[in-house]
């Protein structure tokens, strides 16, 4: 009865949409995911990205509220923002800026990203099999839409920042941004060298999320297989993780890391049974 919903829900269906095959593409996607944040690739070429910029800050913004947008959009980033805004922020105001700004470019970035995405495998490739529609049907128009609105977020927070950086006392975070304006240290994490390794890592997860699209596009794969390619992803990264010793990484990392990867999205898998 009423009391067995929840076993029953989350045992329903079969792997092509229904409640189990989804909740084992959301928990197996998390835990791919988590391999490859494990390897501290994107931390690695985040603060690159900020090294590179010094000088011209004002184009550090755009740049980076572009790349976490595309991370909503692409692999359903939102939560993972998190942490990078805790060390961003105190960036941010160092150069001349608020927390508010900080925000805009991290976390408010990837949930436009996340609302007007054309292949997060959370939202639209789950929804397209729940409504029994081709996945990455409507691409086009989504991506029209994530670049409209991409483009608006940017124009927006350089409207921001530059109100800010011209009178920062008009920040309604103004007197908390006190402590990081007057002990701003650039972060230890900021140290990460980008090595080989990093690149591997990021360059694997580019041509996998470009087979994803064509084995969608070109073969119709669906959560199955699509949940396939992310392991293979995930794998391929840990495995350049422990050859290059990123962050220390030994094999064991791999499997945890998945673990940790998978836990973080648990959560989610239940509300769907």
């Amino acid at each position: 009865g009423v009391s067995n919903y929840v076993f029953e829900g989350i045992t329903s269906g079969d792997k092509w949409g229904t409640a189990v095959g989804v909740i084992a593409f959301i928990i197996i996607t998390g835990g791919a995911f988590g391999i490859i944040l494990r390897t501290k690739a994107v931390e690695a070429g985040l603060f690159t990205l900020i090294k590179k910029t010094k000088g011209s800050e004002y184009l550090l913004l755009p740049i980076v509220f572009f790349f976490f947008s595309l991370g909503g959009a692409v692999f359903g980033m939102g939560e993972e923002a998190i942490p990078f805004a805790m060390v961003l922020i105190p960036i941010v105001i160092g150069m001349g800026y608020d927390a508010v700004t900080g925000i805009l470019i991290t976390y408010v970035s990837t949930q436009i990203g996340f609302a007007t995405s054309w292949m997060n495998p959370f939202s639209v490739a789950i929804a397209q099999g729940v409504a029994g529609v081709p996945v990455l049907s409507g691409a086009g128009f989504r991506i029209a839409m994530w670049i409209f609105f991409t483009g608006l977020g940017i124009v927006f927070t350089l409207r921001y920042a530059k109100k800010i950086k011209e009178n920062p006392k008009s920040s309604i975070s103004y007197e908390t941004d006190a402590h990081y304006r007057n002990e701003f240290n650039l972060s230890e994490q900021q140290d990460i060298e980008f090595r080989l390794g990093h690149k591997l890592v990021l360059l694997i997860v580019a041509l996998g999320m470009a087979w994803v699209i064509y084995g969608v596009v070109k073969f119709g794969y669906f959560l199955p297989e699509i949940a396939t390619q992310f392991v293979i992803m995930g794998v391929a990264a840990g495995i350049v993780g422990v050859i290059f010793k990123l962050d220390d990484m030994t094999v064991n990392d791999i499997a945890s890391s998945f673990r940790k990867g998978a836990e973080d999205l648990i959560g989610a898998a239940i509300v769907v049974g």
